[in-house]
């Protein structure tokens, strides 16, 4: 966890925190609902400083692709309870 992985032949494999890339101001989001006016401020980030856990994998195109330049990728995502 929180380790790059070397898997060799171009592939890497990440899994840890990283830093919330979602920007977006949640207190003007409530503000504009409560109000009716839109109250949003662009310089207020209320995810900044919050994480989510990642798993990132990189890799070389071309040794998984078959020459093609399309890769599809599928992906889910569970809560538990």
């Amino acid at each position: 966890v929180d380790t790059n992985i070397d898997g060799g032949g171009g592939a890497m494999v990440y899994a840890g925190p990283r830093e919330d890339p979602f920007f977006f101001d949640f207190d003007g989001f409530l503000a504009t609902l409560d109000t009716g006016t839109v109250s949003f401020n662009p310089d207020n980030d209320s995810f900044a400083g919050t994480n989510v856990t990642s798993i990132v994998v990189e890799v070389d195109l071309a040794g998984v692709s078959g020459g093609s330049t399309n890769l599809s990728i599928w992906a889910t995502a569970a809560r538990k309870g």
